[in-house]
């Protein structure tokens, strides 16, 4: 029997290896896209490692935009990562959820 993912049509072959090529810029960019994305997460997590805090901290702390900071943390409240911990004035507070306070 023969394995059918290591049999391709040559010209299949060609065709994806020009197409890499082609796109190599924009694979490059988005490489470089997703370092900065996992050093900004790991800044947030940082600052919320502390306990719980509010958004302008975390931004302060993670020395980025406020912003930016709203977005990794909604994204990470979306994925169970962060939950919210009670309000500051108009701010809610968040801290990491308790299976990421291990991790930090």
């Amino acid at each position: 029997m023969v394995d059918d993912r290591k049999v391709m049509d040559p010209e299949l072959k060609e065709f994806l290896k020009r197409l890499r090529k082609e796109r190599s810029d924009q694979v490059d960019r988005a490489r470089e896209l997703q370092k900065v994305k996992k050093s900004i997460r790991r800044k947030v997590k940082k600052a919320l490692a502390g306990g719980p805090v509010t958004v302008p901290i975390v931004a302060r702390e993670a020395e980025i935009e406020t912003d930016t900071a709203i977005w990794h943390i909604t994204a990470m409240k979306k994925y169970g990562l962060v939950v919210e911990d009670g309000m500051d004035g108009d701010w809610p507070l968040y801290r990491l959820a308790d299976s990421q306070e291990e991790e930090a």
